[in-house]
């Protein structure tokens, strides 16, 4: 019913996308009307001067207008007021039949025949005027009756009320602190994340000083090998001379040896 009356407030329905304060603020707005509905219907119990409620045409304003038994209590006025106007027309006429009574009373002629004909209608008359005057207080009765049992419902729906009331708030805290925990392991991830790019961001200095280093162990290592390139080619002769008088040496040495 509380849908029904401030309108859904589910997230399936309204296609909020992680806006948990959006969606506060509309349950809070639905939560005020329904304040200002139970405000209303406070004012309405005991004031002569109704207000109007905030909430629109619904099924539950329906049942709350039906509780309060609106129609019935016209229903019951209407007769009441045709009661009335029906006590009054019996009134008359017994006040007409009385001088009629009384008149033909003074009449010589058949003065006991009119007496007792108008006594026997004087007593259908205040028979009927006593029925009215019962059928009438059993309508007030049922009024009464009426007004009790509307007071009883509006009560009854008005717990009711309240008690949904308070299963939603109880529901929104809820909600509120599940996305809350939410957002918590949101920021925790966030945080964890930061902190493993940091590393990787310090991984990656790490190894573009190591590679520049190698790259410039690398650069004197070629210079240095250039140098030697140059000092072995310039050595080359002189080492190609010695070969060549070793091997002259050694080859007289075997000479000799084998004299």
């Amino acid at each position: 019913m509380l849908c029904d009356l401030a309108g859904s407030e589910k997230p399936s329905k309204s296609g909020a996308d992680w806006s948990w304060r959006r969606e506060a603020g509309r349950i809070n707005t639905s939560l005020m009307v329904l304040i200002r509905c139970l405000d209303g219907l406070r004012r309405n119990k005991d004031a002569a001067k109704k207000v109007p409620l905030p909430f629109r045409e619904s099924k539950l304003t329906k049942a709350l207008q039906t509780d309060r038994g609106a129609a019935a209590e016209q229903e019951a006025e209407a007769q009441l007021a045709a009661a009335g106007v029906e006590l009054q027309s019996l009134r008359c006429l017994r006040e007409e039949m009385s001088s009629q009574l009384a008149c033909e009373v003074q009449a010589p002629s058949d003065a006991d025949d009119s007496a007792q004909q108008a006594h026997e209608e004087l007593s259908t008359v205040s028979e009927n005027l006593a029925e009215e005057v019962a059928h009438n207080s059993c309508l007030q009765q049922r009024i009464e009756q009426v007004e009790r049992d509307a007071v009883e419902a509006l009560q009854h729906a008005s717990s009711e009320l309240c008690e949904e009331l308070e299963q939603l708030r109880r529901h929104i805290e809820e909600h509120e602190l599940s996305l809350r925990n939410m957002l918590d392991d949101k920021d925790d991830a966030l945080r964890e994340a930061e902190l493993s790019l940091h590393a990787v961001k310090e991984d990656l200095e790490r190894e573009v000083a190591v590679r520049m280093a190698a790259e410039e162990r690398c650069s004197k290592l070629a210079i240095e090998l250039e140098d030697t390139t140059e000092s072995a080619c310039e050595a080359k002769p002189n080492v190609q001379s010695c070969i060549e008088k070793a091997n002259a040496n050694l080859s007289l040495s075997r000479g000799a040896g084998d004299k």
